[in-house]
């Protein structure tokens, strides 16, 4: 793992630790807490995959929403995506993260 890459699981996992500020992931007085992964590449540089370990390490204690614009889909404007979508529908990651965490 390149140096960036290991810098980025360093703060997701202080954040979810609560180290970064004494809370950690969560919801206070109606606050939500949000964890952005991305960068100025794109596709190959590990945001799905880092994702998917970020909702491992947080689930079920917190319920998380994962926001995509889900590259090359068919479809406009913001929607949920279910276990039956299509890549056309979703986009290709998003439809995979789903599948893999349906609740």
């Amino acid at each position: 793992m390149g140096e960036v890459e290991g810098s980025a699981m360093t703060i997701s996992a202080a954040l979810i630790e609560g180290e970064a500020d004494g809370e950690g992931v969560g919801e206070a007085d109606g606050v939500v807490t949000g964890v952005v992964v991305g960068n100025l590449s794109l596709g190959g540089t590990g945001k799905t995959p880092h994702i998917e370990w970020l909702i491992q390490q947080i689930y079920p204690t917190y319920e998380p929403a994962v926001l995509s614009r889900g590259y090359k889909r068919k479809t406009k404007g913001f929607r949920i995506v279910e276990t039956g979508s299509t890549a056309e529908e979703a986009g290709d990651e998003p439809l995979q993260i789903k599948n893999r965490f349906p609740d």
